[in-house]
């Protein structure tokens, strides 16, 4: 018996620190245009992409779907929740309206107190200053963190004047010539009328083991600059009172 609920204890570790670490996979795709309404999927498949799962709003229907896979286990159209959903907004909305009539009535009392917008951007230009240096760490953890494994983009539009077709076909080629192997534009042209439609579809790998190494080095730095300042604030005390 106990070495059943160790096992199972075991287990479940395993299967925690796995979902915890393992990458996962993440895809995204929209559609729309002039002659079609507009279509958003999205799916996170934990442990390397083994189980998730999406949604998919088109037609003005939600459906939740959850994948063991590429296998689609569950399906049902979330109207209910919806229902739900919006009953709860209407509530919160009235809810808000009060708070915001108290909060207007407060704020007339400290009008004169308020900040400029010129202070506003000069304690913002402070910020950018003082954190400056770790963007370029912030950079690093993200464009290791996130791999696009591919990023397409269907484009098939027509305008009125051909020779602004033309001008736009240009500009599409010269942005697909820039882009990396894993993304891509394809462009598809009909001047036999005027009309738009696009389609996006994007996978993408968040490698978790990654961002907990980041964060646990940022809090050392974190750590380790506050601890720098509270030492330099005792030694300049200590010089003044010498």
């Amino acid at each position: 018996m106990v070495f059943t609920i160790f096992i199972i204890i075991a287990v479940l570790i395993a299967v925690i620190f796995s979902a915890i670490l393992l990458p996962m996979k993440l895809y995204f795709s929209a559609s729309g245009g002039s002659d079609a309404e507009a279509a958003l999927s999205a799916r996170i498949m934990l442990f390397n992409g083994l189980v998730g799962g999406g949604f998919k709003f088109e037609n003005k229907s939600l459906r939740i779907t959850f994948f063991l896979g590429s296998l689609q286990v569950v399906s049902f159209k979330a109207a209910a929740a919806i229902r739900k959903i919006r009953k709860r907004k209407k509530k919160e909305d009235a809810a808000q309206k009060q708070d915001s009539l108290h909060e207007k009535e407060k704020e007339e009392g400290v009008k004169s107190q308020s900040i400029s917008f010129s202070e506003r951007i000069a304690g913002w230009q402070l910020k950018v200053v003082k954190y400056k240096k770790y963007y370029a760490i912030f950079i690093q953890a993200i464009r290791s963190i996130i791999r696009i494994d591919y990023c397409r983009i269907r484009l098939a539009l027509c305008f009125e004047d051909p020779a602004l077709t033309g001008k736009v076909a240009g500009l599409i080629f010269t942005i697909n010539s820039l882009l990396p192997k894993t993304c891509s534009i394809q462009p598809e042209w009909d001047f036999s009328k005027r009309f738009f439609h696009g389609k996006v579809a994007l996978k993408l790998t968040f490698r978790q083991y990654l961002f907990w190494w980041y964060l646990v080095k940022l809090y050392y730095i974190i750590r380790k600059k506050s601890e720098d300042t509270v030492a330099f604030k005792g030694y300049t005390l200590k010089t003044q009172e010498a």
